[in-house]
């Protein structure tokens, strides 16, 4: 099992052995920390009694010998176990003993240990959430318009355009939302651009440049409520015949 820093380890037992004087019976607890190749008496390997310590020692280890205080009661015994901390900790109860025979033994019973590293299977992170039901799925980064390449164009002038971006770029069309980067090049004059699902477009826009200016900024745009896959880009630009290139990048999807 996996001890923490703050484990302790207890157990209640009644015992009745013969007494050193007359015989070499006794139990004492181990451990190991090697996952069962080799074990250790317990203290000795920096555990400490809360309750319950040893009276005695047998064959050269710390041990109960002789009958415990409440005997034929049980005693509860305590120890502190934090300087085991670790992984694939074993505890055994050793008993050692002569030929001679005529006492009762060792009884032990209700063995606990506290604030383990409870082992088990990690389940996944929760995908990130986008208004409270929708998860979010990276792709590799990937271009789904280049207005500058000829079929893809031509470039913006002052409107609202649709543009497919599902089954593109492995964006399903089963997305309600993309994460994009969007790029403005060569505009012709100061506008703005702004990214939407449908309808009418939000009073805010993704992005602002000035005429020449090359800008870019991430975004997150809802697809079309028709379920198609697309979302429109409105330019909204100034002065006679307003131009600008546009470049869209997307980097992941929500469904």
């Amino acid at each position: 099992m996996g001890v923490s820093s703050n484990s302790q380890l207890s157990f209640w037992q009644a015992y009745a052995t013969e007494p050193a004087a007359t015989g070499a019976d006794g139990g004492s607890l181990e451990v190991s920390i090697d996952g069962g190749a080799t074990w250790k008496e317990i203290t000795a390997a920096g555990a400490t009694f809360v309750t319950g310590n040893y009276n005695s020692s047998v064959g050269g280890e710390p041990a109960w010998q002789g009958t415990n205080a409440s005997y034929p009661q049980m005693d509860q015994v305590t120890l502190n176990i934090g300087a085991l901390a670790g992984l694939s900790r074993r505890f055994r109860f050793r008993f050692q003993n002569d030929s001679n025979v005529g006492v009762d033994g060792w009884h032990i019973d209700d063995v606990q240990v506290t604030h383990v590293l409870t082992p088990g299977i990690c389940q996944p992170p929760p995908c990130a959430l986008t208004g409270g039901s929708l998860c979010y799925f990276a792709v590799p980064p990937c271009r789904v318009l280049d207005t500058r390449n000829g079929d893809q164009g031509p470039a913006f002038g002052a409107e609202d355009r649709v543009v497919a971006v599902a089954r593109k770029c492995n964006i399903p069309i089963t997305a309600k939302a993309v994460a994009v980067n969007v790029t403005v090049t060569q505009p012709t004059s100061q506008g703005f651009l702004t990214l939407h699902a449908d309808g009418t477009p939000p009073g805010t826009s993704t992005i602002d440049f000035s005429a020449g200016q090359t800008r870019a900024n991430n975004a997150v745009s809802g697809l079309s409520v028709a379920g198609d896959g697309t979302l429109r880009i409105l330019a909204n630009m100034g002065g006679q015949s307003p131009s600008v290139q546009v470049i869209l990048d997307v980097s992941g999807y929500f469904e």
